[in-house]
């Protein structure tokens, strides 16, 4: 849509070169419809007359139309700093913007990690807990099988010695 305009929109110093070639053109065409009847003269005063004619009409003309080429530049450079101005001041506060949404996000990554910082404490806790009581279960399980066995060899031992001690006398003396 800005396009259409910015195409259909014409620029004032088109205007002005336009309007002041037209007057250039008119000052010649001026000069040729007055004296079209004349022969071109070999004469030097007359060329320089002719010098006169056309800079005295022209160089004001020029003039004024540059210096309204100027104004109109001028004109079109303020309107652009002050759309520059507009969109530094947008920049800027997108950039404030930007500023706050990154210290929102850097203080989020900091919580983000204390409580990973946490749960890592706590995993580690957990698995010195699993470890330890594993450890301690083993402990227990190693002194039970320490246990039984001379607890079994004891009373296999009694039992064999029980035979053997009960088994036929020698001399009607007890032989173990």
């Amino acid at each position: 849509m800005s396009d259409n305009k910015q195409k259909n929109k014409i620029d004032p110093l088109d205007i002005v070169f336009g309007v002041a070639g037209l007057l250039v053109i008119a000052v010649f065409l001026a000069y040729w419809l007055n004296f079209k009847g004349n022969s071109i003269s070999p004469k030097v005063e007359n060329w320089g007359a002719f010098g006169d004619y056309v800079g005295g009409l022209i160089n004001p003309i020029l003039g004024f139309f540059s210096f309204m080429a100027l104004l109109i530049t001028l004109d079109l450079q303020r309107k652009q700093l002050n759309k520059s101005e507009e969109q530094l001041e947008l920049n800027r506060e997108e950039l404030k913007l930007t500023r706050e949404e990154l210290k929102k996000a850097a203080d989020a990554q900091i919580d983000s990690a204390k409580v990973m910082n946490g749960q890592l404490k706590t995993q580690f806790l957990q698995q010195f807990d699993s470890l330890f009581f594993s450890l301690l279960n083993n402990f227990k399980s190693d002194l039970y099988r320490i246990k039984d066995p001379l607890k079994i060899y004891s009373q296999d031992l009694i039992t064999v010695l029980g035979r053997i001690c009960i088994s036929p006398r020698k001399n009607g003396q007890l032989t173990c």
